[in-house]
């Protein structure tokens, strides 16, 4: 305890020193042992350490998560990677009631057969930043990340250990284009909630994604499209953080990123307790921001079932996303499910195909996406 003191006075310093908001030192050591005070939640950016942690330390009502994830250009297979500093309550998903606080979570679809997910628990975790970009070690599963400083490159990898006998491999990604924050560009200074007590960063929207991996026997190796964010996922990863229960924070969420052609898109269309409806929308083409929205201009609606969801209606097959682009065109496009990722009632997860059109040329390619229901 007087470690985690001396540690958690030393980040506190550097809060202050930082000027711009709480600011992380650029090395942090977490434990499995939930912290019993207050935590410190950052919701504005600082200059650099986009894709560092923003809660120090972990308690019982908090959650903090590193969210990769590569779908095959054919939207047939998929990986899905996600490290967590997160309490049960915190983020209360049935699926980690029994897992320890500091543990990666691995969904896999082969191709062929029901998707594939496990918990894999780490004894602690060190997250270190350098520019903008972190490096993350689960200790004890085997399991990291490394990110470049400009956030060009990051690469998961995966070694057998004691705690983790089922993965093995390599997943990597190249960025195709700028991150950002909810509504601005990775610099010093923006808000970081994309709900009241829920932030997000998305710091590589797009990617170019190599998956070379053993997983409980099958071998899964594809090329396709990448995505990396920092999301409370609290999520939704996007990446995701928060300072209170995730199912408190929200009524219901729409998020997914897609590719077709040149275009990259990443969307968002949640609901807070409210009701009110809060939407994002962030487009490259060829690399070059040509759409971005916080406010409007962006909608995504189920195919076949009501809106909003509730965790009495059926799950949508389909969804359309409709988004006007920095120019005034009209992006339109549908994603049509092809596997279900993982499905647990309140959250459901999937890939498949996208088909989007803009300016009267349409293009086919995949896609991922995920619901959270909250209301009954």
């Amino acid at each position: 305890m007087k470690g985690l003191l001396l540690e958690l006075s030393s980040v506190l310093h550097g809060l202050v020193a930082g000027g711009l908001s709480q600011c992380y030192a650029d090395n942090l050591s977490f434990s499995p042992v939930l912290y019993t005070g207050p935590s410190q939640v950052q919701f504005t950016s600082c200059a650099s350490q986009a894709d560092g942690p923003r809660v120090f330390p972990i308690n019982a009502t908090t959650f903090d998560w590193w969210y990769f994830d590569a779908v095959s250009d054919d939207g047939t297979q998929a990986l899905t990677v996600i490290f967590f500093t997160s309490s049960y309550i915190g983020f209360s998903f049935d699926l980690l009631n029994a897992v320890d606080p500091l543990n990666v979570y691995v969904f896999a679809n082969t191709g062929s057969g029901p998707g594939i997910s496990f918990p894999i628990a780490a004894t602690s975790v060190t997250v270190a930043t350098n520019g903008n970009g972190a490096t993350g070690d689960w200790k004890g599963s085997g399991i990291s990340f490394q990110g470049a400083p400009d956030l060009s490159t990051y690469t998961v990898t995966f070694q057998k250990t004691a705690l983790n006998l089922g993965i093995e491999g390599t997943f990597k990604l190249k960025t195709r284009g700028p991150g950002h924050y909810v509504c601005g560009p990775l610099e010093g200074g923006q808000p970081e909630e994309v709900l009241p007590h829920i932030g997000w960063v998305n710091v590589m929207p797009a990617a170019d994604a190599q998956v070379d991996i053993k997983i409980l026997g099958k071998s899964l190796k594809f090329s396709g499209n990448g995505y990396h964010d920092k999301r409370l996922t609290n999520a939704v990863a996007i990446q995701n953080w928060g300072d209170v229960p995730f199912t408190s924070a929200l009524h219901s969420w729409y998020w997914g990123h897609g590719t077709f052609g040149d275009y990259n898109i990443v969307f968002f269309d949640m609901l807070d307790p409210s009701n009110k409806e809060k939407v994002g929308g962030y487009v490259l083409k060829d690399g070059k921001v040509v759409g971005s929205t916080c406010t409007s201009g962006l909608q995504v609606r189920p195919v076949g079932t009501t809106y909003p969801p509730t965790l009495l209606t059926a799950n949508p097959t389909q969804l359309t996303i409709n988004m006007t682009l920095n120019d005034g065109s009209i992006l339109d496009a549908i994603v049509t499910e092809r596997a279900t990722q993982i499905d647990i009632g309140l959250y459901t997860r999937w890939i498949g195909s996208i088909e989007g059109t803009v300016n009267g040329v349409t293009a086919q390619g995949s896609a991922l996406w995920e619901q959270f229901k909250v209301q009954a």
